[in-house]
């Protein structure tokens, strides 16, 4: 390749993201990325549902509301591949539209209170 052109040369990096061993070292840690990691560990109902429950609280405020409808989604998607019963899935986004819907009256309670003060 000619010098003048060496600079429009594409250039990528790879870094992969090994789901199976995500999160071994700090088992504590509540991202996203972790989080979903130890749910392909362990892809049973109630894996699925406490990291769902997590999550939910964790992506509490209004500006999470897209990441919760794409974990919605996600998790719909993942039951139907781990065959998971549709009754379980119902039940798990249930409890996970609940705890937002909790979140969002608690900031509206706490706004309202300060704007009373």
């Amino acid at each position: 390749m000619p010098e003048a052109l060496s600079l429009y040369q594409p250039q990528a990096q790879h870094l992969l993201l090994d789901l199976q061993r995500v999160g071994e070292r700090n088992r504590a840690s509540m991202d996203l990325v972790t989080s979903l990691g130890r749910v392909e560990r362990d892809p049973s109902p109630e894996s699925l549902g406490r990291v769902t429950r997590g999550l939910a609280a964790r992506f509490a405020g209004e500006e999470f509301a897209e990441l919760r409808a794409a974990l919605r989604t996600w998790v719909a998607g993942a039951a139907v591949a781990w065959q998971i019963p549709e009754e379980e899935v119902a039940r798990i986004l249930t409890t996970l539209e609940a705890e937002t819907m909790w979140e969002r009256v608690s900031e509206i309670r706490d706004q309202v209170h300060r704007d009373g003060i």
